[in-house]
Parts: C-alpha cells; sequence; structure tokens
C-alpha cells in the first residue's frame, strides 16, 4: 500500500527549520525566572516588554468575560465589537487621512498570519518582497513557508537605514531581480522599525512610496510596535 505524500509546499518547509525557531525551542526550555530558574536565558532578540507583564496579566484577568456568543461562529474577519475598538484605536491615536471603520479591518491571530496571508494574497510563488536591513528575523518563514514568495533583504549601511538615500538601494535591487528575469511584487516596512526601534520620518515614507508607484509594488507597512515609541 501506497503512501500518501505531503504537499509539495509542506515538503519545502520541512527541509529548512528557520534558525528563529531552534532558538525558541532553546530558550523556552531554559528560561529565565527569578524564583524557579535564576541561571536561566534572558531573550534579548525581542521586542518584548516585560517590565510591563504584571500590569497586563492583571488587567486581561479583570476583563475576562465569556458570553454565548462567543462560544459561536462569527464573522472570519473579527468579531464586530473587537473590529469596532480596533478601529477607534487607530482614530484616536494615528491621526489617519480618512476615518478608519470597521469594515476596514481584518483580525488574525497574530502578524505572522497576517504577513502570511498578505504574502499569499498578493504574491505568485517565486515573487520577491523587498525588506530593508536590519530586519525582524522570521520574516523570511512568514512570507515563503506557505506563499512561497521569496523575502529578498536590501542591504544598505547603516547609517542610510533612516535616509531617503536608501531608495538608491531599492532601485538597484529592482533592477538585479528584473536582470533574473524574476518580479519584485511589494515592498514590506516596518515602522516602528524592528530591530532599530525608531519609526520612518515622513520624507523617508513618501520616496518609498513614490519607488513602489514607479514600479507597481503593493506596500505593507507592519506598524505593531506603533504604540512603544517614546
Amino acid at each position: 500500500m501506497s503512501t500518501p505524500e505531503l504537499s509539495t509546499g509542506a515538503l519545502a518547509s520541512l527541509k529548512k527549520e528557520p534558525i528563529i525557531f531552534k532558538a525558541y525551542s532553546w530558550i523556552g526550555n531554559n528560561s529565565y525566572n527569578k524564583d524557579t530558574n535564576p541561571q536561566g536565558i534572558v531573550n534579548a532578540g525581542i521586542a518584548a516588554n516585560k517590565t510591563i507583564t504584571p500590569l497586563l496579566v492583571d488587567k486581561l484577568n479583570s476583563l475576562a468575560k465569556v458570553i454565548d456568543s462567543d462560544l459561536e461562529y462569527n464573522s472570519p474577519y473579527g468579531g464586530p465589537e473587537l473590529r469596532s475598538e480596533i478601529a477607534s484605536i487607530f482614530n484616536r491615536h494615528f491621526s489617519p487621512a480618512a476615518p478608519v471603520i470597521p469594515d476596514d479591518i481584518v483580525v488574525t491571530n497574530g502578524c505572522t498570519t497576517a504577513i502570511e496571508m498578505l504574502a499569499f494574497a498578493t504574491c505568485e510563488p517565486g515573487d520577491r518582497i523587498l525588506i530593508p536591513t536590519p530586519c525582524y528575523a522570521a520574516l523570511d518563514s512568514d512570507m515563503s513557508a506557505r506563499p512561497q514568495a521569496r523575502a529578498t533583504m536590501v542591504e544598505m549601511p547603516l547609517e542610510e537605514t533612516m535616509s531617503v538615500s536608501q531608495i538608491a538601494h531599492f532601485e538597484r535591487a529592482i533592477v538585479e531581480i528584473a536582470a533574473r528575469d524574476e518580479r519584485a511584487k511589494m515592498l514590506f516596512l516596518m515602522s516602528p522599525h524592528n530591530p532599530l526601534g525608531v519609526s520612518y520620518p515622513k520624507p523617508v515614507l513618501r520616496a518609498f512610496l513614490e519607488f513602489a508607484s514607479r514600479h507597481n509594488l503593493f506596500v505593507v507597512i507592519d506598524e505593531i510596535y506603533a504604540l512603544s515609541v517614546f
């Protein structure tokens, strides 16, 4: 009797476990705790503010309230109350050019899922996604494991990462991709930047958008740390 095979995409993803996944497993088995494991590992490689953990735990526990509708099927885009609250956060804190409404919001169970879905929705297998370096280490696996897009790191001197001059490096990347008869489909940015922790100045964002317009690229901006900049 023959054994059914996994899909081509699944088999490809098994060939190489992202190093960041290995690191999380290693750290998870020996995490620092001042009482139970004082010799454990402190993970300095993620942008997680541990100082507010007790406040968050207390706050979330105080809000926990399950109602009947929470146990039923709901909108695949997220519950209407949740999307309404998220829209109000955007309108309150981010001064959008046009008011954000609940229908503008799609809720996922984390950034990894959102990035994967966006790559799947915008890219064909093999399409390139341009990302300025340095960058969040898991983007490659987020974009390639199932969407099969190719995260393409655009390298530049560190002093140019918040400068309009970096656009020249992206123009060069576009030329190199076209020379290989490949296609760039998306420009992916993180603002506030991970790992640099600063937001792109307005002239730099404008230059990025003009670059994307010239080359017909989708633009995705990950703003998960938008309320963590002081």
